[in-house]
């Protein structure tokens, strides 16, 4: 859990190309294991960018499609109106064979759109071509939307991995602009003043949903009680609570033993970022934050939806880095609130339910001590450490290793037109535009 990918089970996942920086969450196994050609594939969730970013990390493809175009059953919910299952793979190839042949109905999962079959190997192979209408002479052309003030939004200074990021942004754009079966429309950082509240946003919305989902799947039943119960003496902590049948029944919380232990054996097993947002999850449904805060995130959520169908409406493909940087050090993650417009733009696929896909794209150089011993004895020596011994009081040969550090592209189209952002993609790749 978390777009870092550090909360993992097994310890901290790195980078596939850096083991010093990054991997990227929160599909970071799947992520890993791709770069690392272990698998042709993998398949992973996608409610903030778990499956783009890390894509973004590693070079590698990440598609997460329109919502409801995959199943989800069997997917433990994180917040069922942003959980999208996608595709990460090492190629535009295979991404589009498996979505082929998952992306079916299913009547087990009734948000699944209805749709037919198809072969979405056609789509990443073939000439550019607007699905969305009939013209032929708009068929010829393929529309870009592009943020030219992308990075203007940033509350710091560029590092000069940004200001890279930021000049091959500009060289692309250039490079669109003057493709002859290319159309190209701009769109302000401007026109979206309530984009940096994205994230926020989407905390308060996720961890909520994340809360309520737990409290429903745990078997704990929530230890309330009604002011009549009280009266009653039905203080048994394990009978649920009945509906209020009057206002003036207010709610009361009646805490027993049984509900106390089997809390404490649950909650005592989860991860640092799990009980950090449940935390919060709580906070923001308390009394009248649930209206101050949750309501009023989930009303912004319908202007992020609105705002994404009418700038795509006509076939546009908003096209932006998936990452605004490279993958951070291990050692200066923080998981502290930043306004991140890159991952801003991210969050409105989720947000709008259209698909969108990080492809491979830039890459710097970057040199890095690492250690000789391999990552798997590493993470055996973490788990055996004692207080008195750790690894860094270990003495470990080092060497100096040539890597490189990756960001990818963020291309996002219209709801249910996953078939022409795939097109999009082997244009741009047929075309040696990236």
């Amino acid at each position: 859990m978390g777009g870092g990918g550090i909360w993992s089970n097994t310890g901290i996942i790195p980078n596939a190309h850096a083991e010093t920086r990054l991997c990227g969450g929160s599909s970071v196994g799947s992520a890993y294991m791709v770069a690392k050609k272990a698998v042709d594939f993998s398949i992973g969730t996608d409610t903030g960018g778990s499956i783009r970013v890390p894509s973004s990390y590693n070079s590698i493809y990440g598609l997460k499609p329109s919502f409801g175009l995959i199943s989800r059953d069997g997917i433990l919910p994180l917040t069922t109106t942003l959980d999208t299952p996608g595709i990460l793979a090492n190629s535009l190839e295979v991404v589009a064979k498996v979505l082929s042949v998952i992306a079916v109905p299913d009547k087990r999962d009734l948000t699944t759109l209805k749709t037919t079959k198809r072969n979405y190997l056609r789509f990443s192979s073939a000439p550019i071509k607007d699905w969305t209408c009939d013209s032929e002479e708009l068929c010829a052309q393929v529309r870009f939307l592009v943020v030219r003030d992308f990075f203007d939004f940033l509350q710091t200074d560029l590092s000069p991995h940004e200001k890279k990021i930021k000049e091959n942004y500009q060289n692309l754009i250039s490079r669109l602009c003057i493709q002859h079966d290319c159309e190209i429309q701009e769109t302000s950082m401007k026109d979206w003043p309530f984009l940096l509240l994205s994230e926020l946003v989407y905390k308060i919305v996720a961890y909520s949903d994340a809360l309520s989902h737990y409290l429903s799947l745990n078997g704990i039943v929530t230890p309330w009680t009604t002011r009549r119960q009280k009266e009653e003496k039905v203080t048994d902590s394990s009978i649920p609570a009945p509906r209020p049948k009057f206002a003036g029944e207010v709610k009361e919380l009646v805490v027993g033993p049984e509900y106390l232990e089997k809390a404490k054996e649950i909650r005592s097993k989860f991860g640092e970022e799990v009980k950090i947002r449940h935390l919060l999850g709580y906070f923001f449904l308390y009394q009248t934050n649930y209206e101050n805060l949750y309501l009023q995130a989930r009303r912004i959520v319908t202007l992020y939806r609105e705002k994404v169908s009418r700038s795509v409406s006509r076939g546009e493909v908003l096209i932006t880095p998936t990452t605004f940087t490279v993958a951070p050090p291990l050692v200066d993650y923080s998981n502290a609130y930043v306004n991140d417009s890159g991952q801003s733009f991210v969050l409105m696929s989720n947000f709008s339910g259209t698909p969108s896909i990080s492809i491979p794209w830039l890459q710097f150089p970057l040199t890095e001590e690492r250690s000789i011993v391999p990552f798997e004895e590493k993470l055996e020596d973490s788990k055996d450490q004692t207080e008195s011994t750790t690894m860094e009081e270990k003495e470990i040969e080092k060497e100096e290793v040539e890597t490189k550090l990756y960001v990818g592209l963020h291309l996002l189209a219209k709801h249910r037109e996953d078939k022409y952002l795939l097109s999009t993609v082997a244009y741009l790749e047929r075309n040696n535009l990236l």
